[in-house]
């Protein structure tokens, strides 16, 4: 099934365009069962989530997660749910966050799966969540994986590839010029060696790629 595509001129304008499309996706879940989310870490979200938080979604009843997350406390600047978290307050709202790790235990805490939405951002090395190029994407049985990142912080855990497959809806976040180049190599390569590569083949449910190309 090909991807669909939306193209935004501003970063602003894809958070915009892409919070009504989310809380509106996850209300009508909401009329028929338990809604979940998956959110990205990074500076790529940043817009949206704020746009999320300010939406009038009853965020008390979906849960939330993130995708990947990086071995740290909750509360460390890295965390990728700790990021979540911290920007619904700062926005003066309140969720509930499943985070992928729990520092305390040294333990991976299993989300809601497969997820309502999933959002992914991508790196220009062509890397979804913290599934790398050179590294491990499934392990047999696990839906959540341990995974080493080429930089720091290097331990991660992540989404297996084919967790992410199961989404009913994934929303791939592709912002900047370098990311659109790798993006447009990655749609148009005969290979799956790469995590974006095999994302792009393999999906089976809805799969939108909303692209903000200028620098």
């Amino acid at each position: 099934m090909p991807q669909k595509e939306y193209f935004y001129d501003s970063l602003q304008a894809q958070a915009q365009a892409l919070s009504l499309a989310i809380t509106k996706a996850l209300k009508a879940a909401l009329d028929q069962k338990p809604a979940s989310l998956l959110l990205p870490g990074g500076s790529s979200p940043h817009l949206l989530i704020k746009e999320l938080a300010k939406s009038d979604l009853a965020w008390d009843r979906v849960q939330i997660s993130v995708g990947d997350e990086r071995c740290v406390p909750l509360n460390d600047e890295q965390s990728n749910a700790g990021q979540v978290k911290r920007l619904f307050e700062q926005s003066g709202a309140s969720c509930q966050i499943t985070p992928l790790w729990d520092h305390e235990t040294n333990s991976i805490m299993l989300p809601d799966l497969p997820p309502t939405l999933c959002v992914l951002g991508m790196g220009a090395d062509a890397h979804i969540a913290s599934l790398f190029p050179k590294g491990r994407w499934e392990a047999q049985g696990e839906s959540v994986i341990h995974t080493k990142a080429p930089f720091r912080p290097y331990e991660r855990v992540s989404l297996s590839m084919s967790s992410i497959l199961a989404s009913e809806k994934i929303i791939l976040l592709v912002n900047g010029p370098e990311k659109h180049t790798v993006y447009k190599h990655a749609k148009g390569s005969s290979t799956q060696d790469l995590p974006l590569e095999f994302l792009l083949k393999n999906h089976q449910g809805t799969l939108e790629c909303h692209i903000m190309a200028s620098a």
